[in-house]
């Protein structure tokens, strides 16, 4: 039975768990600052600066790095993870926020399947949404990394 001390106390989660909460700390605060007012679902939301997504799968390469080292299995495997994450945040992702804008654009001019159609806004990442993502990550893993070992 897996005992939930391992859980909570397990490096990999915290980081990771860690990363991702800063980042969406940062992304409402700074989404709060620009339209100069607070919106919960931005704490939430997915997409904007930084992302969390880079940040969350970053902490867990540069965890992994620190803990058993930059040529370990685990450092391998999590890193190819993080690139994988960040280009589907950067492409795939950014893609089809853009697409939606067009249908939402389309749909506006048609009219009558206009209330029908609700898309995100926020979906996907520029390059630099990433690389603050990713820094972000990288540095509270070198902070749990300080604090628990």
């Amino acid at each position: 039975m897996v005992q939930i001390k391992q859980i909570v106390t397990n490096p990999y989660l915290i980081t990771g768990l860690f990363s991702w909460i800063v980042a969406q700390i940062v992304k409402g605060v700074l989404f709060a600052i620009q339209n100069k007012k607070f919106d919960v679902k931005r704490l939430l939301g997915d997409g904007g600066m930084p992302s969390s997504h880079a940040a969350t799968v970053m902490s867990l390469a540069a965890i992994s790095g620190m803990m058993h080292g930059f040529a370990s299995f685990q450092f391998g495997v999590s890193a190819l993870l993080a690139l994988i994450v960040c280009h589907d945040a950067m492409a795939v992702r950014r893609e089809v926020e853009k697409q939606g804008a067009y249908i939402e654009e389309i749909s506006k001019s048609v009219g009558s399947i206009q209330s029908s159609i609700t898309l995100k806004k926020h979906l996907g990442h520029t390059p630099l949404q990433v690389l603050i993502g990713g820094a972000i990550g990288v540095c509270v893993a070198l902070i749990v990394y300080r604090i628990m070992f």
